[in-house]
């Protein structure tokens, strides 16, 4: 079954959860692997966001996710000025899908919104199905 990434990450952030609750060392370490392999590549990764984007999950809250975006900002001739790493928040929404809140960086040149539009082009993206291959 094809799912959207949001929701994928979701899901394998809940199962990931529930084995590490009750010690089941080797499907956490399976739901890890998916987590961190396929779906984190399923993330931007490049044009600005060259050190790749991750989840977070450990002690995550169930009721939504969060991305780390570390974002190459430019300025106004195009050079690069610095990095900008912004934490991003997605929240479920019944009417939506989902919203997306950033917590964390600056909004430099204007690219906070850039960054959040193209996130949420890649959450809406078909996640990757996961690879049994180690099972």
């Amino acid at each position: 079954m094809t799912y959207p990434l949001y929701v994928a990450a979701a899901q394998t952030i809940k199962a990931l959860s529930n084995c590490e609750r009750r010690g089941n060392h080797k499907w956490a370490r399976r739901w890890t692997a998916y987590l961190e392999r396929q779906l984190a590549a399923a993330l931007p990764n490049g044009a600005g966001f060259d050190r790749g984007c991750s989840f977070i999950y450990s002690d995550a809250p169930c009721s939504y996710l969060t991305i780390i975006a570390p974002f190459h900002v430019m300025n106004e001739h195009g050079v690069y000025d610095g990095w900008e790493e912004y934490e991003v928040h997605v929240h479920p929404s019944l009417a939506h899908g989902f919203t997306l809140t950033c917590t964390r960086g600056r909004d430099r040149n204007g690219v906070k919104g850039y960054v959040l539009d193209i996130l949420s082009e890649a959450l809406n993206a078909t996640a990757p199905e996961r690879d049994t291959r180690d099972d």
